[in-house]
């Protein structure tokens, strides 16, 4: 039978660095994230219903016109903000997208658009 293991914590000692250094050896699992802001907007949206039909209506989209790869494009805009910063969070290693809600309160956003066709033809970036 496994021993119980009694808190060994007591208010007088402080958490710091060298313990989650230790944390972290324990749980080679985990890793240490920048997320990526997102607003809560967007994190609502982002569902499997609103995906599904999102596709769908793509999909009866390029049906309905016959869309070849030249004239099916894409627009992927990228900003950075001169305010905010997110802190470094710790989650689940391999996890591709790490997010955290933010305010939009402050700060000026500057965006670069790029566009792609399904053929690879490519806008210059704006």
């Amino acid at each position: 039978m496994a021993q119980e293991r009694k808190p060994t914590s007591s208010p007088s000692i402080e958490v710091g660095k060298e313990w989650l250094y230790h944390f972290m050896q324990r749980n080679p699992e985990l890793s240490l994230r920048i997320p990526e802001a997102t607003s809560l907007a967007r994190a609502s949206a982002l569902n499997r219903p609103n995906i599904a039909a999102f596709f769908k209506l793509l999909n009866e989209t390029v049906r309905k016109t016959k869309a070849t790869a030249f004239s099916i494009f894409n627009l992927d805009e990228s900003g950075c903000t001169t305010v905010q910063r997110v802190p470094k969070v710790i989650a689940s290693r391999g996890q591709k997208q790490v997010g955290q809600i933010t305010s939009q309160e402050r700060g000026e956003l500057i965006t670069m658009c790029g566009i792609v066709s399904a053929s690879g033809l490519a806008v210059p970036q704006f």
